[in-house]
């Protein structure tokens, strides 16, 4: 990377991200840090929200659960260019994997908003996601006799919105990656990731992508323009999208915030000519995509562990 693209990369980091988030993610690994394991979560409000995960009725005419469009079995996206909402709306946006969601510090593709709950009624509210009317999920919940007493049993308050929000929150927290390869490597086990492994590792940091993928996820806390150092054809005025985590990327095709490029060879080209300034070559793509196979791994635990 020339010394104009660098400096050119780093003023943009400076300015994208709050100080404090800033200086959190240096640490004596470089930019990265190993993902956490898992985190707390009440199990019990989990298995309840496991339930209304999957449950139609949270969305308009009972047409779709989260899980039409985050699909476990898919490593918690639906393979789709973009999302389908009720009365098949197509969505502006390519659906995200929520594994690890609970640790990102932007949410939605435009990064606008960072309340996890607020994000949450968002999408059973909103028209093109789920469109779903509260008065008209807790009458329905309400008359499921099991789902009330789950609710009783969990809450002094029973069933109410917030708390359709609080277990959906705890089912999220459970869906955690179990840490990969290249946490190992991080934790100081050399022999984790392979020798070429290692020149993708640092191809990747040569070319300045750790300048927004970094920290836990590799991503999920800066909001960058796409078309930093050339104007991506797709988006001439450099609209700014949340930078994605690079976890599990090589399982959660079609990429980019639209959906529109089906290979991760071609997301990796792209990522590298106009966020960098770089052409290069086969090889060096598949350099690479060998380091983001380091990120793989499965869910830390039940029974809806991705393939």
């Amino acid at each position: 990377m020339s010394g104009k693209t660098f400096f050119f990369s780093i003023i943009l980091l400076f300015f994208a991200i709050p100080t404090s988030t800033c200086w959190g993610l240096v640490t004596s690994s470089g930019p990265f840090l190993p993902i956490p394991v898992q985190k707390q979560y009440d199990a019990k409000k989990a298995t309840l929200g496991n339930k209304l995960f999957h449950d139609a009725r949270l969305s308009k005419d009972n047409q779709i659960a989260c899980h039409n469009c985050h699909i476990n079995q898919l490593n918690g996206v639906d393979s789709r260019p973009k999302a389908i909402g009720p009365d098949n709306h197509i969505a502006n946006y390519n659906t995200p994997s929520l594994y690890n969601s609970t640790l990102l510090y932007k949410l939605f593709w435009e990064g606008k908003e960072s309340d996890i709950n607020k994000a949450l009624t968002y999408h059973i509210e909103d028209p093109t996601i789920m469109s779903g009317k509260w008065p008209d999920i807790l009458g329905v919940l309400s008359n499921d006799v099991v789902i009330s007493n789950d609710f009783k049993h969990s809450f002094k308050d029973g069933l109410t919105g917030p708390n359709v929000i609080d277990v959906l929150l705890n089912y999220l927290a459970s869906l955690d990656y179990a840490p990969s390869r290249f946490d190992a490597y991080l934790k100081g086990n050399l022999t984790a990731i392979s020798t070429e492994e290692k020149a993708g590792l640092k191809k990747f940091m040569d070319l300045g992508c750790h300048l927004c993928h970094q920290g836990k996820l590799l991503g999920g806390n800066l909001i960058m323009p796409l078309g930093v150092i050339f104007p991506y054809p797709e988006n001439p005025n450099k609209k700014k999208y949340r930078v994605p985590s690079l976890r599990n990327v090589t399982k959660t095709g079609p990429y980019f915030h639209d959906g529109s490029i089906a290979s991760l060879e071609d997301a990796v080209k792209i990522m590298a000519k106009y966020q960098t300034g770089n052409d290069i070559k086969e090889n060096e793509v598949n350099s690479l995509i060998l380091f983001l196979k380091t990120l793989e791994s499965k869910l830390v635990k039940g029974e809806d562990d991705a393939p």
